[in-house]
């Protein structure tokens, strides 16, 4: 049975969230906590999913970025208010895989945590013009260059292709494809697909023909 671990300091929050899982199939197995410190973190050595609102988390980048190391297999959907779009960004950075806002609806909050414990990103479509409104560039990456293809390939990414599909949409190989993606990684130091995601944003790839 998948592990849930629910990280929210509002009781309504999180006995709203207890009901929204009790509802899904498979079950899961829920835990609940008020807040998350980054040097006790072993609680959540054994879980699949965090659902935090990592807003009024102290130090939330650290945490974020602790709970990854100390657990690779744990993904990460935060669930927040409309915040600034700073936060969210470096939140992405951190470790946060998906993200919703508080307002999400039932059913969008299914199709968000059945998507990312199946290894895939999810974003509203309020958190996506969050992060696109004011595209000011909190990073640069002065000194890289991207090729066409390297441009070509984060776009894709950001709209959720596997690399087989990448793969099959700009005719070459799938291997080929983890390797483009492995050097864009390391020219713009990012970590993760949501990085890139945020790089595409910042950059307005997903505006380019």
């Amino acid at each position: 049975m998948k592990q849930i671990a629910v990280v929210d300091q509002s009781m309504i929050a999180t006995e709203g969230l207890k009901v929204i899982l009790n509802e899904m199939n498979p079950p899961f197995q829920v835990k609940v906590y008020e807040n998350i410190i980054a040097d006790q973190l072993d609680e959540f050595k054994n879980a699949d999913l965090l659902l935090i609102d990592y807003s009024e988390v102290e130090n939330y980048s650290k945490v974020l970025s602790n709970l990854k190391k100390q657990n690779p297999k744990l993904v990460i959907l935060a669930i927040t208010e409309r915040i600034q779009r700073a936060k969210v960004i470096k939140a992405l950075k951190f470790g946060v895989d998906s993200h919703l806002l508080k307002n999400c609806g039932k059913s969008e909050i299914h199709e968000a945590i059945y998507a990312t414990l199946s290894g895939k990103q999810f974003f509203c479509g309020q958190v996506l013009e969050l992060i696109a409104e004011n595209n000011e560039k909190e990073t640069t990456c002065e000194g890289v260059e991207l090729t066409e293809r390297e441009k070509d390939i984060i776009k894709l990414i950001a709209l959720g292709y596997t690399n087989k599909q990448i793969a099959d949409h700009l005719f070459i190989s799938a291997h080929t494809v983890n390797t483009h993606r492995k050097n864009i990684m390391a020219k713009l130091n990012i970590n993760n697909v949501a990085g890139l995601v945020v790089y595409a944003f910042q950059e307005d790839l997903l505006l380019s023909e």
